[in-house]
């Protein structure tokens, strides 16, 4: 991760259904699919939602990125990212196995996960998180400097 400053009024959040919270904040997973594009880039709050994908459980990406003895966390901060890029695939061309081809693909880079997760209620969509949940991510990454 880089030492970029992040600023507490520049950051927000995205709720994702476990368990693809915990492959982007613990394994490879760098694309999240959305229906729509985000015209927004920065920093941004991984929130494992209460909601689980169960489907996705036998999803072999799944299975051979996350560790079998860490338990998936649900309602809490994971991790922390860029969102560099929001695009869409050219047909016949799949920027990442993570990408569905329907969907548009925010890019993350430079992600952190917390050495302890947070607890927090998520919202749909990019969300503002409070000041003092922003304090409790940042208090776990002394390098990033608010």
């Amino acid at each position: 991760m880089t030492s970029t400053p992040v600023r507490g009024d520049g950051l927000r959040a995205l709720t994702v259904r476990q368990p693809w919270a915990a492959c982007i904040a613990h394994g490879s997973k760098r694309i999240e699919n959305r229906t729509r594009p985000w015209w927004w880039r920065g920093w941004l709050l991984i929130h494992a939602g209460r909601g689980t994908d169960h489907q996705a459980l036998t999803d072999p990406r799944v299975t051979c990125t996350l560790p079998r003895q860490r338990p998936l966390e649900f309602g809490a901060v994971l991790a922390i990212a860029r969102l560099t890029d929001c695009h869409k695939d050219q047909p016949g061309q799949q920027c990442s196995t993570w990408a569905d081809p329907e969907a548009w693909h925010l890019t993350l880079t430079d992600v952190t996960p917390l050495e302890e997760p947070i607890p927090a209620l998520g919202r749909l969509g990019l969300w503002r998180p409070s000041p003092d949940l922003t304090a409790r991510v940042l208090a776990q990454l002394p390098h990033l400097k608010p």
